[in-house]
């Protein structure tokens, strides 16, 4: 489940730049080939220029330059991906029994028209920013939503469902729906999620799937990669220590965990991983 080494040279640059330097949808495509491994990245690339070439068409030529242009308003832009992706090229979430690994597979986005939401999400952003509209990724519970905005105007929209315009009602339905009953909207469920936390968010879910089918050796394979390009995520430092542990890699587990106690600024984990740690140094004598 690991890239071939060429495609994991360029996760490892990726994971020394910002966030906002990230191309995600490249990024994505790349991350992909674990599961793709026979797929070429190029004819995925054409089309995401053929997307992007598309939208653009709706929109129609650009207006003279002046002083108060700002390009086309909030709703035609919102329009245009709309009847772009998801209409004319029927982009839309995949089925709840669909194949996790499938679904979060952005080559098999494309392949198929279906995925995660997470993905379309990454569709989406790549589109809007290639045409230099202001994009950004939502980290709604359970749920990637996508902020779309303009001079004095923004509105949230969801690309697991056609990519409609999200009123208030619609996010506390979401919430309710992912929290229970009782939660309630606050600030924090309108949190931006950046670049490098999208695609860990992707592969995640990636990973979950393959605990959830007992694949463990793929499940550390899919940490290992997101490391790659996140080397810096304490957590998954974590997650990866103690995979390795119930693999009985116990070198690598505590390679693992050091490196969590290190990036870790102390939380309620650092006590136990000290008792695990110690535990595995045990092992080796």
């Amino acid at each position: 489940m690991k890239p071939a080494a060429h495609i994991q040279d360029r996760l490892r640059r990726i994971g020394t730049i910002p966030s906002d330097q990230i191309r995600l949808a490249d990024t994505a495509l790349f991350l992909a080939t674990a599961i793709d491994k026979n797929k070429r990245v190029a004819p995925y690339i054409r089309h995401l220029k053929k997307l992007c070439f598309d939208v653009a068409g709706y929109i129609g030529p650009a207006p003279m330059p002046g002083n108060d242009n700002h390009g086309p308003d909030l709703g035609t832009r919102a329009e245009a991906l709309r009847q772009v992706l998801a209409k004319r090229y029927g982009y839309g979430v995949a089925p709840a029994a669909a194949d996790p690994l499938e679904a979060s597979s952005f080559m098999r986005l494309i392949d198929s028209r279906f995925g995660a939401d997470s993905a379309l999400a990454i569709l989406y952003l790549h589109v809007a920013r290639s045409l230099d509209w202001p994009a950004v990724a939502i980290d709604f519970p359970h749920h990637v939503l996508v902020r779309l905005e303009t001079p004095g105007e923004r509105a949230i929209y969801d690309p697991a469902n056609g990519f409609k315009a999200c009123a208030p009602q619609d996010l506390r339905r979401l919430i309710k729906k992912a929290l229970g009953k009782q939660a309630e909207l606050t600030p924090a469920h309108y949190a931006v999620m950046d670049s490098r936390a999208l695609l860990l968010c992707l592969q995640m879910e990636v990973k979950t799937a393959l605990l959830e089918q007992e694949r463990f050796f793929d499940a550390i394979d899919v940490i290992d990669t997101a490391l790659l390009f996140a080397p810096l995520e304490a957590v998954l430092w974590r997650e990866a220590g103690h995979l390795h542990t119930r693999l009985d890699n116990v070198p690598a587990a505590i390679d693992a965990l050091e490196t969590f106690q290190r990036l870790n600024n102390g939380d309620e984990h650092r006590y136990r991983t000290s008792v695990l740690l110690q535990e595995l140094r045990g092992r080796l004598q």
